[in-house]
């Protein structure tokens, strides 16, 4: 009915075929592990911040505002000065400089917590313009430029553009 060799000839079809099917999942093994890599190879940004904080309008009013309080603290305080200088009895004059002492620390705590929390506004607003810009580049890291000796995408231009508009 059959020849021998027909079986061999069936023998050798089935290796081949194992070994085609090998091959084939090797190679699907091989294209998804390159398309795993391309998907989680890290991209990486970096950002000139003292750039962007100097060119920040935000941050620039920011400061401007609190060189004004101060200013218009050291006003007062020279005002303050005098009155007390103006103040003979000694014991007066010293509970008037203890008075004005603690109200000039208690200013300056309410300057300092206001810049202070505007700050960290600016600095939550900022980090996230980077990070928007950084993903539309399709960079999932960002470095400050002082961090990174090589290497990375640099966005500075970028995220000062969005950050002026």
């Amino acid at each position: 009915m059959f020849s021998p060799n027909f079986f061999i000839e069936i023998e050798m079809i089935q290796i081949k075929l194992k070994y085609f099917f090998i091959l084939v999942a090797l190679l699907a093994t091989f294209a998804s592990g390159a398309y795993v890599k391309s998907i989680f190879t890290p991209s990486i940004a970096v950002v000139n911040l003292e750039q962007v904080l100097e060119q920040s309008p935000k941050l620039n009013a920011i400061r401007q505002d609190n060189e004004a309080k101060l200013n218009e603290l050291t006003q007062w305080i020279d005002e303050v000065n005098k009155e007390i200088d103006a103040e003979t009895d000694a014991v007066k004059h010293q509970k008037l400089a203890n008075q004005y002492r603690k109200l000039t620390s208690e200013k300056e705590k309410v300057i300092k917590q206001e810049y202070n929390n505007r700050l960290k506004e600016v600095d939550a607003e900022i980090t996230a313009l980077i990070d928007r810009v950084a993903k539309q580049h399709g960079c999932n890291f960002v470095f400050a430029n002082t961090s990174m000796v090589s290497g990375g995408k640099d966005i500075t231009n970028d995220v000062i553009k969005e950050l002026k508009k």
